[in-house]
């Protein structure tokens, strides 16, 4: 508290008021006119000493002790200043001004110095000035006292403007009483507890006020600063209101330097709660568009048109201001959760940043919300693994922890950029539930950006379909898979494999038809259709301009397409190719000759601690005990989530080598018995296709001197066979001069598979071949894989995890889990009638591409991670995750505990066998 500072003045004469000091303002603030108070001239002075010894009991009995006593009728108190009007000559307040005088401190003064501005604890009547009080009765009001005004009054205390009041600046130091006003009502409720002391109208007390001066009254009954009440809507107006969009934008171009047009004239709007799914091949623009809503594309980006969340701009804000909406307002679930968390980091604090920076939250506080956040998106053990770094986790449970991180301060909307990308099929499914709940949480607007249609069937409100920067095709999910008009949309459709796709045989089964020709590139594209190239209905209307959206079906379904009278029929558009079977194929299984034989293969990798002094510390069992065989004309798929062991099996087969336990044997000859120079031979009927054809590809080799380098390792003639190897893959003879770098994915694929044929192999080894590649890419390297196979006769053993994929390329399939296989038979058979609990979850999760149909399938959810393959479980090493295993009584549950399960045949096919106690169907015998 500071010093009074008081002068001597005549009886009766006004003069500004004595303002204390701050105590809550460290630095010193200039005195003000306003900072003096009035002593009646018969008053002496009070000395310094006796000022001192003084001070307690003011502090007592004076504003301190005042605030300090809890009375209940500061709402029943007379208007401020009542006292000292009643005395007779006492002093008025002059014109313009609004000063404490001498005697405020009489019964009826507002003394508060922390209360929020515009509004006063006490009462004053309408039209009053400063009028006599007096002693009321216990539950009475005063003439001039009215009631607070309702709404006003339920304002919580605080409301967060605290810090907001305290930048006012030097106004906040002019503390007076208001001259003619409204009731005051922001916060009585909260005082009506204080009551005044015994009048003492002989101290000179000098009230400080914060707040600003009193404003002109206004015609309605509302108090400065109040709240007007609110009359009760219409429903209709609740729902409109509900309606509104949260996300909007208007005509947004994004151009990179030189000429690249990345984005050109998109719109878009999403409401509250609802999902939009934005889908299209890669290059397509759908990155780049959530890219420039969030604010984060390079310097020296080209951006126009219009962002706007809840009404407000976003485009050309600078990045200090989008750093405020980013991450609170606006979040976004990038691709690579890995490489977007901080590896030095634990995820716990990593979220718990976000919420600190955004909300001001303490570090316990963010820290519980974020172990909260954590148990939301499904993570086991949320206070232990809040702990972890993200290297710790599996990739299903990092992008938990990315949607975790997205909806920790409540968003209005979600930005999710394939989010489900190189995810297995489980995991994908729990991260869909995961977004799912999300939503509920928080009730926010999510965009979905994919490339893969069926994840957008079963999730998503509305559809946008993007090529060459453009929205060609948008509309509500179940009218735009029922009834697309754009030839783009057709196309992806059909060439999506299905997992409930028709039975067949060989290849026939389920193919679907490609659209021809690379996608579009980001240059300015002519005046005409972008996909006129590649449109099998393109006539001459399409060359002459670029279509404009138009309205083409009910719900706001519009497509950028001047032939919509050829696209009435989708099947049509796109017929689908006949392909002939492979001549081993027509024989039966038993009839073929065997190319590949493995049987109880083992493959652990060993697994060191320590820097300086390294000591095994167990190992990793990849592979486990596989046995399986590939007949010529096959095609055998493993499947299964990542770790299972694969790629491994794949890699252990191409070694040609010794393997640490159990037997290969490749067109007859053991790889354990192989002399170098036979296994350099061998190696001519053994090839592979690697997964990332980027990568497997040298990048300073020309494609014509990748193609020929196998042939010159094993000293054959080139000739014209690069010509014929880049025909046979469906390449056009000048790509022969190009780089890897200047070919798309597909054509690089093609290049890799071109390498693989180069030798005229006999069994060729498929690593995730599709797996990167867009949906229509896809379709025409599966087809040209189908007609390799019906041409060479060869045999494919083809790794990958989607299984719509093997559903379309396979004619049997191994379920593996763990380092072993769990489940093999045709893929007729195993997906029409599965026998592992593991191969039924599996299923269950592929997404299918219509949303009729995905939105009422029965699922059996996959719960938690595979086990440590460090040390694997005793007994099935699937009964942890096992939905079948819960309902198991003691006796049946306790064999799962103990027991290992064997293979034993099931069904109908003599080659198809389950690991399994207890089966989904009658078992035969124990293999």
């Amino acid at each position: 508290m500071g010093r009074h500072r008081l002068h001597r003045v005549p009886p009766g004469a006004v003069r500004p008021a004595l303002v204390r000091d701050d105590a809550e303002r460290p630095r010193r603030v200039r005195a003000h006119p306003a900072r003096r108070a009035e002593v009646p001239a018969h008053r002496g002075l009070r000395r310094r000493g006796l000022d001192r010894a003084r001070r307690p009991l003011r502090d007592r009995r004076g504003v301190r002790g005042r605030l300090d006593r809890p009375r209940p009728d500061v709402g029943r108190r007379p208007a401020a200043g009542a006292a000292l009007a009643a005395r007779p000559g006492g002093p008025v307040a002059a014109p313009g001004r609004a000063l404490a005088p001498a005697g405020a401190v009489a019964r009826g003064v507002p003394v508060d110095g922390h209360r929020a501005g515009g509004a006063r604890h006490d009462a004053v009547g309408a039209g009053a000035g400063v009028g006599a009080g007096g002693p009321l009765p216990r539950g009475g009001h005063a003439p001039a006292d009215r009631p607070a005004h309702r709404p006003a009054a339920r304002v919580a205390a605080g409301r967060g403007r605290e810090r907001e009041r305290q930048r006012r600046g030097h106004r906040r130091e002019r503390a007076v009483v208001p001259r003619d006003r409204r009731p005051g009502a922001r916060r009585l409720a909260r005082h009506a507890h204080r009551r005044r002391a015994r009048r003492r109208d002989d101290l000179p007390v000098a009230v400080r006020v914060r707040g600003r001066a009193a404003r002109p009254d206004r015609p309605r009954g509302e108090p400065a600063g109040g709240r007007p009440a609110r009359r009760p809507r219409p429903v209709v107006a609740v729902q409109r209101r509900r309606a509104v969009n949260v996300l909007e934008v208007t005509d947004l171009r994004v151009g990179f330097a030189p000429d690249v047009q990345a984005v050109r004239g998109v719109g878009l709007s999403v409401g509250q709660g609802e999902v939009l799914g934005i889908v299209g091949e890669s290059g397509s623009g759908k990155t780049a568009l959530a890219l420039a809503v969030m604010g984060l594309l390079p310097e020296g980006t080209r951006t126009s048109g219009s962002v706007r969340l809840r009404g407000e701009e976003l485009l050309g804000r600078s990045d200090r201001e989008l750093s405020r909406v980013r991450g609170k307002d606006l979040a976004m679930v990038f691709q690579d959760p890995l490489s977007a968390l901080t590896p030095v980091y634990a995820v716990g604090d990593q979220i718990a940043e976000t919420i600190r920076i955004h909300s001001g939250a303490t570090r316990a506080a963010a820290r519980a919300r974020a172990v909260e956040l954590l148990d939301l998106v499904g993570i086991p053990g949320a206070a232990r693994r809040a702990r972890a770094y993200p290297h710790e986790f599996s990739g299903g449970m990092r992008q938990r922890v990315m949607i975790a991180m997205a909806i920790a301060n409540d968003p209005v909307a979600i930005l999710a950029d394939e989010p489900t990308t190189a995810l297995d099929v489980t995991i994908q499914a729990q991260v869909l539930d995961v977004l799912r709940v999300a939503k509920e949480a928080t009730g926010a607007a999510i965009v979905l950006i994919t490339h893969d249609l069926a994840v957008v069937a079963g999730f998503a409100d509305r559809v946008m379909v993007m090529y060459a920067g453009r929205a060609v095709e948008s509309g509500p999910v179940d009218e735009i898979y029922r009834r697309p008009r754009m030839p783009y949309t057709i196309g992806l459709l059909q060439s999506l494999p299905r997992v409930d796709g028709p039975a067949g045989e060989g290849a026939a089964r389920g193919r679907r038809a490609p659209i021809e020709g690379p996608p579009s590139g980001a240059a300015p594209p002519p005046a005409r259709c972008p996909f006129l190239p590649r449109c099998p209905v393109a006539d001459a209307a399409c060359a002459a301009a670029e279509p404009e959206p138009i309205l083409v079906g009910p719900g706001g379904h519009v497509a950028a397409c001047v032939n919509t009278s050829a696209t009435a029929d989708p099947a049509a558009v796109f017929p689908v190719p006949d392909v002939a079977v492979p001549p081993p194929a027509r024989r039966p299984r038993r009839e073929r000759p065997i190319v590949l034989e493995v049987a109880d293969l083992v493959r652990h990798h060993p697994v060191y601690r320590g820097a300086l002094l390294r000591r095994r510390a167990g190992s990793v069992h990849a592979v486990d005990g596989v046995g399986f065989d590939v007949r010529e004309g096959e095609t055998l798929a493993l499947v299964g989530e990542s770790g299972c062991g694969k790629t491994t099996a794949l890699m252990e087969i191409l070694r040609l080598a010794r393997p640490q336990r159990g037997r290969v044997a490749v067109l007859g000859e053991d790889t354990a018995a192989l002399s170098p120079a036979r296994r350099k031979a061998l190696r001519r009927d053994v090839q592979v296709v690697f997964q990332d054809p980027f990568t497997s590809l040298d990048p300073r080799m020309r494609v014509a001197d990748i193609l020929a380098e196998p042939l010159t390792t094993h000293g054959l003639p080139i000739g014209r066979r690069v010509e014929e190897l880049l025909d046979l893959v469906g390449l056009e003879p000048a790509h022969a001069g190009r780089y890897p770098h200047g070919l798309s994915g597909g054509q690089r694929q093609r290049v890799g598979i071109a390498r693989a044929l180069a030798l005229e192999p006999r069994l060729l080894l498929l690593d995730e071949p599709v797996a990167s590649l867009d949906v229509s890419v896809q379709a025409g390297v599966m087809d040209l894989l189908e007609e390799l196979r019906a041409r060479l006769g060869l045999a494919y053993l083809f790794v990958a995890h989607d299984l719509a994929v093997v559903r379309r390329i396979a004619d049997r399939v191994a379920v593996m889990h763990l380092g072993r296989i769990v489940e093999i038979g045709s893929v007729d058979e195993v997906y029409g009638a599965p026998a592992h609990p593991y191969t039924r979850a599996l299923l269950d999760a592929v997404p299918l591409p219509d949303p009729f149909l995905e939105r009422r399938r029965r699922r059996v959810p996959l719960r938690g991670d595979p086990p440590d393959p460090t040390d694997p479980p005793p007994g099935c090493r699937f009964r942890s995750r096992c939905p079948r295993y819960t309902a198991l009584d003691a006796v049946e549950s306790r064999l799962c505990d103990e027991h290992d399960p064997r293979p034993r045949a099931v069904g109908h096919d003599a080659d198809r066998s389950v690991a399994c106690h207890h089966p989904l169907i009658a078992a035969k015998v124990e293999l």
